[in-house]
């Protein structure tokens, strides 16, 4: 840190910094909210699944919906 460089202690902070560097060097980098950030996954998804024929649901019409479960 003294140097001004990044310290990855993680694998999975791997990948987020390597997409980075390449947005840089390509010029790519952009500001988006983190709903349009989500819709553009779950357009993506759709797409994707849609290819297989896999049905994807939305949590949102789950969530919405009151349900009730008995205590015992």
């Amino acid at each position: 840190m003294a140097r001004s460089l990044p310290c990855l202690t993680t694998v999975q902070a791997l990948a987020p910094a390597v997409q980075g560097i390449d947005a840089l060097h390509h010029g790519d980098v952009g500001v988006r909210s983190l709903q349009e950030h989500a819709g553009l996954l779950t357009a993506a998804d759709r797409d994707q699944c849609g290819a297989v024929g896999v049905e994807v649901s939305t949590a949102s019409a789950t969530a919405s919906a009151p349900s009730a479960v008995p205590i015992r």
